[in-house]
């Protein structure tokens, strides 16, 4: 399935037929798009992502508040963003410390990727069927290649003023 959107003026420009892609108008695009919804629907998968979301975004903030490299959490559903950052109080990005987790979370069998204009940020997306034990064995993982990457926990530092 595709589609575009935009603003109707600059959509509407477009005269018919100028606006196209591989999937557009495909029959087989439709059919496997509304079973996907089906899918979505019948297994609840609209609940499921918020609830692995806000077990996720629990977990980072407990560890944000042991790491003061941890910048933001940022992001919705199973789908979050973790920064890390040189200087907590600077904010200056860490793209040094991202790639230290990526590492540290690869050698544990856990694939994350970096992203952010700085590359200082890990994202993490967890799907949808994962079980709760998996989600709560990646958490772990992934707590365990922080704590190797960045130490142990300790105080976030307090800025002056």
């Amino acid at each position: 399935m595709s589609g575009v959107a935009g603003r109707a003026e600059i959509v509407d420009a477009a005269g018919d037929s100028t606006i196209g892609g591989t999937f557009v108008g495909s029959p087989l695009g439709c059919v496997a798009g509304i079973a996907v919804l089906e899918e979505i629907d019948r297994h609840n998968l609209l609940e499921r992502g918020r609830r692995i979301g806000e077990r996720m975004r629990s977990r980072f903030e407990e560890l944000q508040s042991a790491h003061p490299e941890m910048g933001e959490v940022r992001g919705l559903g199973p789908m979050l963003a973790v920064e890390f950052v040189a200087d907590p109080v600077t904010r200056q990005p860490g793209p040094d410390i991202a790639t230290a987790v990526v590492e540290a979370a690869l050698r544990r069998g856990l694939l994350i990727l970096k992203a952010g204009i700085s590359g200082n940020c890990i994202r993490v997306l967890i799907s949808l069927v994962a079980t709760d034990e998996q989600v709560e064995e990646s958490l772990d993982v992934l707590e365990e290649a922080l704590a190797e990457a960045l130490g142990s926990p300790r105080a976030v530092p307090v800025a002056a003023g």
